[in-house]
Protein backbone atom coordinates (compact mmCIF):
# COMPACT_ATOMS: atom_id res chain seq x y z
CA UNK A 1 0.00 0.00 0.00
CA UNK A 2 2.71 2.45 0.97
CA UNK A 3 4.90 1.56 -2.02
CA UNK A 4 2.04 2.39 -4.38
CA UNK A 5 1.23 5.61 -2.50
CA UNK A 6 4.89 6.61 -2.65
CA UNK A 7 4.92 6.21 -6.44
CA UNK A 8 1.90 8.54 -6.67
CA UNK A 9 3.25 11.11 -4.20
CA UNK A 10 6.69 11.13 -5.81
CA UNK A 11 5.11 11.91 -9.16
CA UNK A 12 6.27 8.64 -10.73
CA UNK A 13 2.66 7.60 -11.38
CA UNK A 14 -0.27 9.76 -12.38
CA UNK A 15 -3.51 9.41 -10.46
CA UNK A 16 -4.84 7.23 -13.29
CA UNK A 17 -1.75 4.97 -13.18
CA UNK A 18 -2.06 4.69 -9.40
CA UNK A 19 -5.72 3.71 -9.65
CA UNK A 20 -4.87 1.15 -12.36
CA UNK A 21 -2.34 -0.43 -10.01
CA UNK A 22 -4.88 -0.40 -7.18
CA UNK A 23 -7.30 -2.11 -9.56
CA UNK A 24 -4.72 -4.77 -10.43
CA UNK A 25 -4.10 -5.44 -6.72
CA UNK A 26 -7.84 -5.57 -6.07
CA UNK A 27 -8.30 -8.09 -8.88
CA UNK A 28 -5.65 -10.36 -7.32
CA UNK A 29 -7.17 -9.84 -3.88
CA UNK A 30 -10.69 -10.76 -4.99
CA UNK A 31 -9.48 -13.88 -6.79
CA UNK A 32 -7.41 -15.02 -3.79
CA UNK A 33 -10.16 -14.30 -1.25
CA UNK A 34 -12.46 -16.71 -3.09
CA UNK A 35 -10.34 -19.59 -1.75
CA UNK A 36 -11.88 -18.96 1.68
CA UNK A 37 -8.71 -18.48 3.73
CA UNK A 38 -8.34 -15.34 5.81
CA UNK A 39 -5.44 -13.00 5.09
CA UNK A 40 -3.79 -14.15 8.32
CA UNK A 41 -4.15 -17.82 7.31
CA UNK A 42 -2.83 -17.16 3.80
CA UNK A 43 0.18 -15.26 5.17
CA UNK A 44 0.90 -18.08 7.62
CA UNK A 45 1.09 -20.52 4.69
CA UNK A 46 4.16 -18.62 3.48
CA UNK A 47 6.17 -20.58 6.04
CA UNK A 48 5.08 -23.92 4.58
CA UNK A 49 6.25 -25.56 1.33
CA UNK A 50 4.38 -24.01 -1.61
CA UNK A 51 1.41 -25.78 -3.14
CA UNK A 52 1.82 -25.13 -6.83
CA UNK A 53 -1.84 -25.98 -7.40
CA UNK A 54 -2.98 -23.29 -4.96
CA UNK A 55 -2.42 -20.47 -7.41
CA UNK A 56 -1.22 -17.00 -6.39
CA UNK A 57 0.77 -17.89 -3.25
CA UNK A 58 1.66 -14.30 -2.30
CA UNK A 59 -1.72 -12.74 -3.05
CA UNK A 60 -2.09 -11.99 0.65
CA UNK A 61 0.04 -8.92 -0.15
CA UNK A 62 -2.62 -7.73 -2.61
CA UNK A 63 -5.32 -8.53 -0.08
CA UNK A 64 -3.41 -6.58 2.57
CA UNK A 65 -3.07 -3.68 0.15
CA UNK A 66 -6.83 -3.56 -0.29
CA UNK A 67 -7.42 -3.76 3.47
CA UNK A 68 -4.82 -1.03 4.13
CA UNK A 69 -6.60 1.22 1.63
CA UNK A 70 -9.94 0.49 3.33
CA UNK A 71 -8.50 1.10 6.82
CA UNK A 72 -6.91 4.37 5.69
CA UNK A 73 -10.16 5.50 4.05
CA UNK A 74 -12.22 4.56 7.10
CA UNK A 75 -9.83 6.33 9.48
CA UNK A 76 -9.84 9.50 7.37
CA UNK A 77 -13.63 9.57 7.06
CA UNK A 78 -14.16 8.82 10.77
CA UNK A 79 -11.73 11.54 11.88
CA UNK A 80 -12.64 14.13 9.21
CA UNK A 81 -9.19 13.72 7.67
CA UNK A 82 -7.20 14.26 10.88
CA UNK A 83 -5.75 10.73 11.06
CA UNK A 84 -4.70 8.02 8.63
CA UNK A 85 -2.73 4.81 8.47
CA UNK A 86 0.55 6.68 7.84
CA UNK A 87 0.30 8.14 11.32
CA UNK A 88 -0.25 4.63 12.73
CA UNK A 89 2.89 3.39 10.96
CA UNK A 90 4.91 6.38 12.20
CA UNK A 91 3.82 5.68 15.77
CA UNK A 92 4.67 1.98 15.54
CA UNK A 93 8.09 2.75 14.05
CA UNK A 94 8.78 5.30 16.82
CA UNK A 95 7.80 2.70 19.41
CA UNK A 96 10.12 0.13 17.81
CA UNK A 97 12.98 2.63 17.86
CA UNK A 98 12.41 3.34 21.56
CA UNK A 99 12.56 -0.42 22.22
CA UNK A 100 15.89 -0.87 20.47
CA UNK A 101 14.71 -1.16 16.91
CA UNK A 102 12.50 -4.23 17.20
CA UNK A 103 8.84 -4.38 18.11
CA UNK A 104 6.68 -7.32 17.00
CA UNK A 105 3.48 -6.21 15.31
CA UNK A 106 0.62 -8.59 14.73
CA UNK A 107 -2.94 -7.85 13.65
CA UNK A 108 -4.14 -7.24 17.20
CA UNK A 109 -1.31 -4.75 17.92
CA UNK A 110 -2.00 -2.97 14.65
CA UNK A 111 -5.73 -2.80 15.45
CA UNK A 112 -5.00 -1.25 18.87
CA UNK A 113 -2.78 1.39 17.24
CA UNK A 114 -5.51 2.17 14.70
CA UNK A 115 -8.15 2.39 17.46
CA UNK A 116 -5.98 4.84 19.42
CA UNK A 117 -6.48 7.33 16.57
CA UNK A 118 -9.85 6.24 15.16
CA UNK A 119 -11.88 4.25 17.71
CA UNK A 120 -13.76 1.31 16.21
CA UNK A 121 -11.70 1.07 13.03
CA UNK A 122 -9.37 -1.51 14.58
CA UNK A 123 -12.29 -3.92 14.96
CA UNK A 124 -13.00 -3.54 11.24
CA UNK A 125 -9.35 -4.23 10.45
CA UNK A 126 -9.45 -7.43 12.51
CA UNK A 127 -12.67 -8.55 10.83
CA UNK A 128 -11.13 -7.91 7.41
CA UNK A 129 -7.86 -9.79 8.05
CA UNK A 130 -9.47 -12.65 9.95
CA UNK A 131 -12.57 -13.14 7.80
CA UNK A 132 -12.64 -15.45 4.81
CA UNK A 133 -13.63 -12.90 2.17
CA UNK A 134 -12.70 -9.35 3.11
CA UNK A 135 -13.24 -7.92 -0.36
CA UNK A 136 -17.01 -7.90 0.08
CA UNK A 137 -16.59 -6.01 3.37
CA UNK A 138 -14.17 -3.34 2.16
CA UNK A 139 -16.47 -2.18 -0.66
CA UNK A 140 -18.32 0.23 1.65
CA UNK A 141 -15.07 1.71 2.96
CA UNK A 142 -13.83 2.33 -0.56
CA UNK A 143 -17.15 3.90 -1.55
CA UNK A 144 -16.70 6.54 1.18
CA UNK A 145 -13.72 7.94 -0.74
CA UNK A 146 -15.34 7.67 -4.14
CA UNK A 147 -13.89 4.33 -5.24
CA UNK A 148 -15.87 1.34 -6.38
CA UNK A 149 -14.90 -2.28 -6.64
CA UNK A 150 -16.47 -3.98 -9.63
CA UNK A 151 -15.51 -7.61 -10.15
CA UNK A 152 -15.34 -9.13 -13.59
CA UNK A 153 -16.34 -12.75 -14.05
CA UNK A 154 -13.26 -14.91 -14.36
CA UNK A 155 -13.04 -16.94 -17.54
CA UNK A 156 -13.97 -20.60 -17.16
CA UNK A 157 -10.97 -22.73 -16.33
CA UNK A 158 -10.44 -26.47 -16.36
CA UNK A 159 -8.74 -27.83 -13.27
CA UNK A 160 -7.26 -31.30 -13.10
CA UNK A 161 -7.45 -31.60 -9.31
CA UNK A 162 -3.77 -32.30 -8.75
CA UNK A 163 -0.39 -30.59 -8.78
CA UNK A 164 2.54 -32.07 -10.67
CA UNK A 165 6.19 -31.32 -11.27
CA UNK A 166 8.80 -32.50 -13.75
CA UNK A 167 10.58 -35.70 -12.85
CA UNK A 168 14.25 -36.51 -13.35
CA UNK A 169 13.74 -37.27 -17.02
CA UNK A 170 12.51 -34.47 -19.29
CA UNK A 171 9.28 -36.28 -20.20
CA UNK A 172 8.49 -37.50 -16.67
CA UNK A 173 5.70 -35.90 -14.68
CA UNK A 174 5.25 -36.64 -11.00
CA UNK A 175 2.03 -35.97 -9.04
CA UNK A 176 2.95 -34.09 -5.85
CA UNK A 177 -0.48 -33.21 -4.44
CA UNK A 178 -4.10 -34.21 -4.98
CA UNK A 179 -6.96 -31.82 -4.31
CA UNK A 180 -10.02 -32.60 -2.18
CA UNK A 181 -12.62 -34.79 -3.87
Amino acid sequence: YFAHRAMLRAGRWTRAEYLNHVGDEAERAVAAARHGLSIEEAAELTWKPPDEAAGDSDAYYARGHLVALAVDATMRVRTQGRHGIEEVLRGLLDEAERKGGVAPIDSARLARAVDALAPGVGAKLLAWVRGGNETAAVVDALRTIGLGLACKDAPARTVAGFAAERGREQDDLRVVAVGDG
